[in-house]
């Protein structure tokens, strides 16, 4: 079974990208790029540029059809108008994790807890793996907030270099069991 195509809570939509998504969400992370770079290591002036974000929305809109692969969605307004992204990934150890991140002018409004609650319920209904995780540097406070509104387990701390600005090294991880 497949990504589902759009799922909404509450005012946050998540709807799968298409390759037209590019050119927005090139905006999304220029206009974002200072805020984002603090917590995510991918996150410069490359990732925000139109081809790269046409390379990653072309690798996007194929992997949907894998029932095991990483999907990505299109974090929406009520308006539908893309205002971050969040995805079910496959790290290359094989661990599956849920990642988030919003443009600046739409944090904390409750988009990325919403959007955390969705993929948790899409990874219910239509994943069979037995476990999941959220993880963020002990210093995000407000990414780890998310993972304990939603009754994540809290398992500790992992440390390891910081890659993004304002790491401390300490990654916390969640998990959630079937």
């Amino acid at each position: 079974m497949g990504a589902p195509q759009r799922v909404e809570l509450g005012g946050t939509v998540l709807r799968r990208f298409t390759v037209d998504d590019a050119a927005t969400m090139a905006a999304a992370v220029a206009a974002s790029v200072e805020h984002l770079a603090a917590w995510m290591p991918w996150a410069n002036e490359t990732t925000a540029s139109l081809e790269a974000q046409m390379q990653r929305m072309r690798q996007s809109v194929a992997a949907y059809e894998d029932p095991r692969g990483t999907w990505d969605y299109a974090i929406c307004d009520e308006n539908d108008a893309v205002i971050g992204c969040a995805s079910i990934v496959v790290r290359d150890d094989g661990r599956r994790e849920i990642g988030y991140w919003l443009h600046v002018d739409h944090t904390g409004h409750g988009h990325a807890l919403r959007a955390a609650q969705l993929l948790t319920e899409i990874w219910r209904a239509q994943r069979d793996e037995p476990r999941i995780e959220i993880r963020c540097d002990e210093a995000n406070t407000a990414s780890a907030s998310i993972p304990r509104k939603l009754g994540y387990t809290f398992e500790g701390i992992v440390d390891r270099p910081p890659e993004a600005k304002a790491e401390t090294g300490r990654e916390m991880v969640w998990s959630l069991e079937r």
